[in-house]
């Protein structure tokens, strides 16, 4: 492994933990089950997982107003 493959799974390595201790582990149970429904098509690939979590945390504040 190169030096900057290593960097990265390091960096990859410790967002991950910070992620990891920030989110309730129901809430990650929860995020697994529905990645797993992603994944479960062969079609479906990482980088629609990747847009999914970003559209997800746009979503983060923002409340729909229902009439």
């Amino acid at each position: 492994m190169s030096t900057y493959e290593s960097e990265r799974q390091k960096e990859i390595q410790e967002f991950a933990q910070r992620i990891h201790a920030a989110v309730h582990p129901q809430c990650l149970d929860r995020l697994l089950q529905i990645r797993a429904e992603w994944f479960s098509k062969p079609s479906r690939g990482p980088r629609g997982w990747e847009l999914i979590l970003g559209a997800a945390l746009g979503l983060k504040g923002k409340k729909t107003k229902e009439k």
